[in-house]
């Protein structure tokens, strides 16, 4: 895929230079345009790619700019490369990091890296990810650098991603599963596949839903007043007693953590959370 992109763009490219080519311009120029375009992948050619041997952009542009008269064969140049095996024209001027590497060395040395600091062994990419911040000096001492920081700490989260993807399904086998006697009597207590699909969810449906989608849930109700989250609809009730310490209580909005009465050995007064009044 990144072939035939890098491909189509380079056809565009070069069409987008044919008006120039052509002189098909509205304005009055001195003289005509001149166009150095090296088939290089690298954005912003260096000084040392060339197109004719010995000749650098930079006295061509100058002998163009000056009108010099040295070097105006060389004034309009752009590189064709030979088709590859697949039909494609992909750059390949011999200049530095201007021909297309997959996978790039930078991918190439940031994954060996990665993997020599056991972040590809952990059992997610979150805990991957996590490695990778952990391990920083080591990986790029391992090679994972490059002069843009953010393209580098970009691969390597790539690299993460993609060593957890979830892999594809693979198609079964046709042969026929052979059946095996049990040696001894089956075990006839359920199993999680025996029970009956309908089996309600034990996890509280309104938890964590936005405005929208609370509100198009029969049975939640977005919270009025100061409220601002998600609640059931029976009355407004929340298991506040569950809590008991002050800290996680208050942080529910609908209870508070205060003094009831109460009969305890030892104490008459015991402190609880409760739900606020009117909820």
């Amino acid at each position: 895929m990144a072939r035939k992109y890098i491909d189509m763009y380079g056809t565009a490219f070069l069409l987008s230079l044919e008006k120039l080519l052509n002189n098909e311009h509205d304005a009055v120029k001195a003289h005509p345009d001149g166009v150095f375009a090296a088939s290089c992948l690298t954005h912003g050619t260096a000084n040392d790619v060339t197109i004719a041997p010995g000749i650098t952009k930079i006295d061509i542009v100058g002998d163009w700019f000056f009108q010099r008269g040295e070097l105006t064969e060389y004034h309009r140049q752009i590189e064709q490369c030979p088709d590859t095996e697949d039909g494609l024209q992909l750059p390949c001027n011999p200049g530095t990091n201007c021909q297309f590497q997959f996978p790039s060395p930078l991918v190439e040395a940031c994954t060996q890296a990665i993997t020599d600091a056991g972040c590809l062994n952990f059992p997610n990419e979150q805990k991957c990810n996590k490695c990778l911040k952990r391990n920083k000096e080591a990986i790029v001492e391992g090679g994972c650098t490059a002069k843009n920081k953010n393209n580098v700490e970009r691969v390597a989260m790539e690299i993460c991603e993609l060593q957890y993807a979830a892999p594809t399904t693979v198609a079964p086998t046709t042969s026929a599963p052979t059946t095996a006697t049990p040696t001894t009597s089956p075990d006839m207590s359920p199993s999680l596949t025996d029970l009956p699909s309908s089996v309600p969810s034990l996890q509280d449906p309104c938890v964590g839903l936005r405005k929208g989608q609370c509100n198009k849930n029969e049975e939640c109700v977005y919270g009025k007043k100061k409220v601002k989250k998600c609640l059931a609809k029976e009355n407004w009730e929340h298991a506040c007693e569950k809590y008991t310490t002050k800290d996680p209580c208050e942080e529910i909005d609908v209870c508070k953590f205060k003094n009831r009465e109460e009969c305890v050995y030892g104490k008459k007064k015991v402190k609880k959370c409760l739900a606020k009044e009117n909820w």
